[in-house]
């Protein structure tokens, strides 16, 4: 007697058999129910593949036209996806994907609805957690790295509050230890736009750029981005402290030599303020 298929194995055979559910305009109500119908019975790659299609057939549409492609529904999905998410951020699903699709509204022109209720369900502590969490992947911390820093830009508000979830501790401790190269990039210009305009959360940043560059953990990436930083925010400091002079002196014994370019460019430039 041949063994029963197990779930997954039968959904699975049901892809070859049927044609792939991609994501495509919600015409009418009866449209979005289909949509939501075939979300909620869906496993794990059939939500993936609405996810991308989403993602793409939505690319640079504002809200609004985001919101009119799903007859009004935007905020029901957006919903769906970040309950998902923070049921599957633990169990190395391919977070990128879900996250992609949550930028896709809440960084889109005019999505200031749907980013507060991305907020409202504790958005920003998710995405912290993610790029803290050690096994999670280096693609899907990029991506939620990156969604952080366009939440940053769009108000002064947001970025305060995301300093106050302690993201400038969160955020600088994934950058000392992040190798991805993109995935630096997007917190080091995140940390910046946090001390931008926040002169409350400015000493915060300042201080945890320092403690990259004088760990002897942080990678050669992180050393060379924050000392990058660090010239910018001296305009804002007005002052140079010994703590950074001793900071960017300790770059120059650096086996890397981009670290040190940065540390003797760094040194001259806090010579000439």
């Amino acid at each position: 007697m041949r063994p029963s298929k197990t779930y997954r194995g039968l959904e699975s055979e049901i892809y070859k058999r049927r044609a792939k559910p991609k994501f495509q305009r919600c015409m009418n109500a009866n449209d979005f129910m289909r949509l939501m119908k075939t979300w909620d019975k869906g496993g794990k790659n059939i939500r993936e593949m609405i996810l991308k299609d989403f993602v793409e057939f939505n690319d640079n549409r504002t809200a609004l036209e985001i919101d009119a492609e799903l007859y009004g529904g935007g905020s029901l999905f957006l919903t769906r996806i970040t309950a998902w998410l923070r049921l599957t951020y633990l169990l190395r699903y391919n977070l990128a994907i879900q996250i992609a699709a949550i930028r896709t509204f809440v960084a889109a022109p005019g999505g200031n609805q749907f980013l507060q209720e991305f907020l409202e369900v504790g958005g920003i502590f998710t995405l912290l957690e993610i790029i803290a969490i050690a096994q999670t992947k280096d693609l899907d911390k990029s991506e939620a790295m990156r969604l952080l820093r366009d939440i940053a830009k769009i108000g002064i508000q947001y970025r305060e509050f995301i300093c106050e979830c302690y993201g400038v501790k969160a955020i600088a401790d994934y950058l000392s230890k992040c190798k991805n190269e993109t995935g630096c990039r997007f917190a080091k210009e995140t940390l910046l736009l946090l001390s931008s305009g926040t002169n409350k959360f400015l000493p915060q940043v300042y201080k945890a750029f320092i403690s990259i560059i004088t760990s002897n953990a942080a990678s050669p990436q992180a050393l060379q981005l924050s000392c990058q930083a660090l010239r910018n925010l001296i305009f804002s400091i007005n002052t140079v402290h010994s703590s950074i002079v001793d900071a960017t002196l300790g770059l120059l014994r650096n086996s890397y030599y981009e670290v040190q370019y940065e540390g003797t460019d760094a040194f001259d430039f806090q010579q000439r303020m």
